[in-house]
């Protein structure tokens, strides 16, 4: 009996149309290897399984036959079926061979050497045969069989089975495997097995275990490439000791020394010569051309199942000469801190990135080497040691090996040594040079183009958490192009990450020593901190206007030769440049301020003071305008430090901070009238006029308003104009003078649709709104708002949406419809959650009263 299955026929990946493809070539095969061998098929019993077949043949056929003839002519068969075709309909087969008593119903066949068959086709050993390797098919015959007829048969290679062991269900048994068309190695004793001792301490990374897993099918190579420290050997070897038993014919490991802060990188021509010693060839049968003696290490190795470890290549032409031959059994691992991108275009090779491990993945890993009682004493310790180690491994290995020298010492203790990010690569240097961290990163970085080398070192002393693309490009003064590609050098090395598209982050060790480099040549440095900045405060002008159009400019200096700035047409796109850069941007005054650069330290606030706003960080911009106005004393310069209160009394406003908001604004409005300067004393009245409204002083808001619209009259600003208008307009509302209020507001609100102005517009229609609504005109009045609505919206401007939202919802509710209320209620408290407005409590008690 015979029965054949198709490996995989269930897969998810085939279509009904490719089973139906692969059963008829199924068939197909059988038919013309019966054929071959001389085995009448309508003389057979055939029953079809699905996805296999059982076949029984008549007692006078010659048994031998099936292990003789058949397994090479199915081979065949199959391999002239997969030949052209996609992998869906392709075929790989599991044979199995047995004899024995059956008993036939009206619905088939049964007996128990029918269920032994099965279980054979079943068997583990069996179906990690087939996925071993590359052949498409796999026959194994019962120990029965092999005793009866294979042993006896020289035609059926006996030497090619290989006995195993198996339990499936409830059998358990010996089988014999043979893989047609894959021919045993001679023995000639080598067996190499060089695979060097693993840590046992290994934890995690079962994602990039999995991935090797495709080794042990029909991927040839697979190349793992991370940081240095991150790992890679260990993962390599690990995996490697797991697996061993999938390669019989040994395992082969060299370490190239492509990156190694003691030795110079290993020749390929000395890798091939080890290799070949370990492959048993004698010396005197090895040439003298590297060509030949790699010609002759494939060769060895062309049917061998063997696995072959290439740790610590430079890069990809380090590795190609040790490379099997295309049609080899055996597998390949490569580590490199190099990507190796061309093994992977060119050479098929799978890619194995490794990252620095997750913060569970870390605290496990250095758990593992403290010990469990030492690091369940200490949880918070543990956490702060991967925190200040960055998660690497090979510095949580540092540092466990010191915390075993001292045992005595408390962890807390050793995290507190490592809390200074100045001193922490010293803390974190062992004396050895193999895991020194700056020894490890030196060689990294030893192989960089010089202009590469630059860009890594001027990065540690980039403002942020990352870079983006011209931000790096004014750091080393370079055009936008050619720093993309100094970058992309950087990358394949591992010393950059690119985790966003045109943005650039350093693990934050590595970051540790690039500063370091970078101190190494401080006027380098100095002038690649001042274009950056200039690049943060030129860009952000820009950003800043095209969100806020109207506002009262400062007079920038221009920037510095070799600072790129980035055009930002829309507000859109300042809104989206705003958000992505601000952590770098927030960093950057902070940057500013310690190095000396006061007047970017003022103006860098100013430029994204109105993203800010308009965006609900009041906290933030509290926190950099407070850097700024130290910078304005430090300069002495009135106007600035004008400016500055101006800004600090619109963000205590939104902040709830009522006397904190008036006192700035007042300074302010003394500074620009000592100064001379009309048009921002006119803001500073205007901008108090709103504040005193915001905490319910309409009365008082219009007569700063009405200072504010005599100095702007002054000036001829009328979009200023215009707004203090529309203001007036809102506190005559407030103070119910509605018919007066809309007269005012009508007045800006033509004025404001010529100048352009949406904001303007979207706010003025909002007072309108109230004003309509005190009227009791409710319909006109959520027209109104529904059109600022729409401005706002337009805009992005959520703060003011949010306002308007809530006004919609109490014209609703005066008008009777408590349902839409509560739902534009709602809405505008999501808002103000988000953006942690203080109006948000008012809003919530109000929902929950209603």
């Amino acid at each position: 009996m015979l029965a054949v299955d198709v490996a995989g026929f269930g897969d998810q990946g085939r279509s009904n149309r490719d089973r139906v493809a692969v059963r008829d070539g199924l068939y197909s095969a059988l038919l013309s290897a019966f054929r071959a061998c001389g085995i009448p098929w309508e003389a057979c019993h055939h029953e079809d399984r699905g996805d296999g077949v059982l076949v029984l043949a008549p007692p006078d056929v010659v048994k031998a036959l099936f292990t003789e003839v058949l397994p090479d002519a199915l081979l065949a068969e199959v391999r002239g079926h997969n030949a052209g075709r996609g992998a869906a309909e392709r075929m790989r087969l599991r044979v199995a061979v047995h004899a024995g008593e059956v008993q036939f119903d009206d619905h088939g066949v049964v007996g128990v050497a029918v269920n032994h068959t099965f279980r054979l086709l079943d068997a583990p050993p069996v179906k990690a045969a087939l996925g071993e390797s590359a052949a498409p098919l796999v026959l194994v015959v019962s120990d029965w069989f092999h005793d009866e007829v294979v042993r006896h048969s020289p035609a059926s290679e006996p030497d090619a089975f290989r006995r195993v062991r198996f339990t499936v269900k409830e059998t358990t048994g010996t089988a014999w495997v043979r893989v047609p068309g894959e021919p045993r190695p001679p023995d000639n004793g080598a067996v190499p097995r060089q695979l060097p001792a693993h840590t046992p301490r290994f934890s995690g990374r079962h994602v990039e275990l999995d991935a090797l897993d495709v080794l042990l099918h029909d991927t040839p190579t697979a190349v793992i490439d991370g940081m240095a420290g991150v790992g890679k050997t260990a993962l390599a070897l690990h995996w490697a000791h797991r697996n061993a038993g999938h390669f019989p014919d040994g395992q082969l490991y060299v370490n190239l020394r492509g990156v190694d802060p003691i030795s110079a990188p290993l020749l390929p021509a000395e890798a091939v010569r080890g290799f070949l010693d370990a492959l048993g060839v004698p010396p005197d049968s090895i040439p003298v051309d590297l060509h030949a003696q790699a010609a002759l290490y494939r060769s060895r190795v062309a049917t061998r199942r063997m696995l072959i470890v290439l740790d610590n290549a430079a890069d990809a032409e380090h590795v190609r000469p040790l490379l099997p031959g295309g049609d080899s059994p055996s597998r390949v691992v490569v580590t490199s801190r190099d990507r190796l991108t061309s093994l992977v275009t060119e050479e098929g090779a799978h890619p194995v990135p490794l990252a620095v491990p997750d913060d569970e993945e870390a605290e496990a890993l250095l758990a593992l080497r403290l010990g469990g009682q030492r690091a369940a004493a200490e949880p918070e310790a543990v956490r702060l040691l991967v925190e200040r180690c960055a998660r690497l491994p090979l510095a949580l290995a540092v540092t466990a090996a010191r915390a075993g020298a001292a045992r005595h010492v408390p962890l807390r203790a050793l995290a507190d040594e490592l809390g200074d990010e100045q001193d922490r690569l010293d803390v974190l240097d062992a004396g050895d040079p193999r895991t020194s961290l700056r020894a490890v990163f030196s060689w990294s970085c030893r192989t960089l183009s010089a202009p590469a080398a630059r860009l890594f070192r001027l990065l540690g002393v980039a403002p942020g958490p990352d870079t983006g693309l011209h931000a790096a490009a004014s750091l080393i003064g370079a055009d936008v192009s050619s720093t993309r590609r100094v970058a992309a050098e950087l990358t394949r090395a591992h010393l950059l990450e690119e985790h966003q598209p045109g943005r650039f982050r350093c693990h934050d060790l590595l970051r540790a020593y690039a500063a370091e480099l970078a101190e190494e040549d401080p006027a380098d440095r100095d002038a690649a901190v001042l274009r950056v900045l200039d690049h943060y405060l030129h860009t952000g002008f820009t950003a800043s206007l095209a969100i806020e159009p109207f506002r009262h400019p400062v007079t920038l200096a221009p920037p510095v030769p070799g600072a790129v700035v980035r055009p930002i047409p829309s507000r859109r796109q300042a809104a989206a440049w705003f958000t992505t850069e601000y952590a770098c941007v927030l960093a950057a005054v902070d940057r500013a301020a310690t190095t000396g650069l006061d007047v970017h330290a003022w103006q860098l606030p100013w430029t994204f003071a109105s993203y800010l706003y308009w965006y609900g960080h009041w906290r933030d911009l509290v926190a950099c305008l407070g850097t700024a106005m130290a910078a304005t004393r430090r300069l002495g310069d009135v106007a600035a430090r004008a400016v500055t209160h101006r800004l600090l009394g619109n963000a205590y406003a939104n902040l709830g901070r009522r006397d904190e908001s008036l006192a700035e604004l007042t300074r302010a409005a003394t500074a620009f009238h000592e100064i001379g300067d009309v048009e921002g004393e006119a803001i500073a009245r205007y901008s108090t006029a709103v504040v005193l409204d915001r905490f319910g002083m309409p009365a008082e808001a219009i007569d700063r308003a009405h200072e504010a619209l005599e100095l702007y009259r002054r000036t001829g600003n009328r979009t200023v104009e215009a707004r203090t208008l529309s203001a007036i307009g809102w506190f005559e509302a407030r103070l119910g003078h509605y018919d007066h209020a809309l007269e005012q507001c009508s007045r800006a609100l033509e004025l404001l649709h010529a100048l352009g102005d949406r904001q303007g517009e979207a706010d003025t229609l909002d007072s309108m709104g109230f004003a309509k609504a005190g009227l009791g005109l409710h319909d006109e009045a959520i027209a109104y708002h529904r059109r600022a609505m729409e401005l706002w919206r337009e805009s992005g401007n959520d703060s003011h949406r949010a306002k308007t939202l809530t006004q919609l919802g109490d014209i609703h509710a005066a008008a009777g419809d408590v349902r839409a209320a509560r739902e534009a209620w709602q809405q505008a408290l999501e808002v103000f959650e988000s953006l942690g407005d203080p109006a948000a409590d008012d809003l919530r008690a109000k929902l929950e009263d209603g």
